[in-house]
């Protein structure tokens, strides 16, 4: 079962990494409401306007928020680059505008010096016939 980062990339496809978006790792910054909005959004990749209200809905009453709130904050994350916006009225969708993770080079470098200190000993180490 993969996570949702992996869902995520795949759903992304073959996106190069100047396509924008934001880290993972900054949706700590946002505010309480947008962070439960971001963490929905990556739950589910694509979440249309009814289903947004009716996941805001269930949250217990004191964390609830109005109507203008959940607009105001939807406005927020779209400008911020944090959202992405499809559809008109009643078929509004969002989606999570979430950068690709760069392609790591450690394991190419490890396995540069274990290649580099194989040859090394073989070099040193003694021949016998």
């Amino acid at each position: 079962m993969g996570g949702v980062f992996d869902r995520l990339n795949q759903k992304l496809g073959d996106q190069d990494d100047s396509s924008g978006g934001r880290r993972a790792i900054d949706i700590t910054t946002l505010p309480s409401l947008q962070r439960q909005i971001m963490r929905l959004l990556l739950r589910e990749l694509e979440v249309k306007e009814p289903e947004l209200q009716a996941a805001m809905a269930e949250l217990p009453e004191d964390k609830r928020p109005s109507q203008e709130e959940l607009t105001n904050a939807m406005k927020e994350l779209i400008r911020e680059g944090w959202v992405i916006r499809m559809g008109e009225s009643e078929v509004v969708t969002y989606q999570p505008n979430m950068q690709r993770k760069a392609p790591s080079t450690l394991a190419q470098s490890i396995w540069g010096a274990l290649d580099a200190k194989i040859e090394e000993s073989n070099k040193n180490t003694p021949k016998n016939p």
